[in-house]
């Protein structure tokens, strides 16, 4: 449910900076792109309240990017003068975001629950493919010993 969720507001922050689907996972580094990136971190974290580690996962980055990201976000917001571009993108995705009448992110119990459950359904997942090489591996020393 938290990646369904995470996946609604990267659509919105695509739809609102004009950026074609997807493009927010990409590996480039345009003004735009990086502008709408810092945009979406910076929501999860300071609007969810999701960790460096937790947003790098769903963005496929390394979380020093983040930290960075976050120090400027309150610089920006502080003195809107800086980036006036950042600034008008995360009001209107936190406009836009909090007019859904079906968001997620609504009930701060609600969402420590849900990205607990979130981590123990990665883990489960990871668990299952390390079963499968442990599998194999014992397959292949029974080949072995034939």
């Amino acid at each position: 449910m938290v990646t369904k969720e995470i996946r609604k507001i990267k659509y919105i922050i695509e739809d609102e900076a004009n950026l074609e689907a997807g493009i927010l996972d990409t590996k480039n580094r345009s003004r735009d792109l990086v502008l709408a990136r810092m945009v979406f971190s910076n929501f999860l974290m300071v609007e969810v309240g999701l960790k460096e580690a937790q947003i790098s996962y769903y963005l496929n980055r390394d979380r020093s990017s983040f930290y960075y990201y976050n120090k400027r976000h309150f610089e920006y917001i502080n003195d809107p003068r800086i980036y006036p571009e950042y600034n008008d993108l995360y009001t209107r995705i936190y406009n836009r975001y909090n007019l859904l009448e079906d968001k997620l992110f609504n009930n701060e119990d609600k969402l420590t629950k849900m990205l607990y459950l979130s981590e123990i359904e990665n883990n489960i997942t990871e668990l299952e493919r390390k079963k499968i090489v442990l599998h194999n591996e014992i397959n292949m020393l029974d080949e072995r010993l034939d």
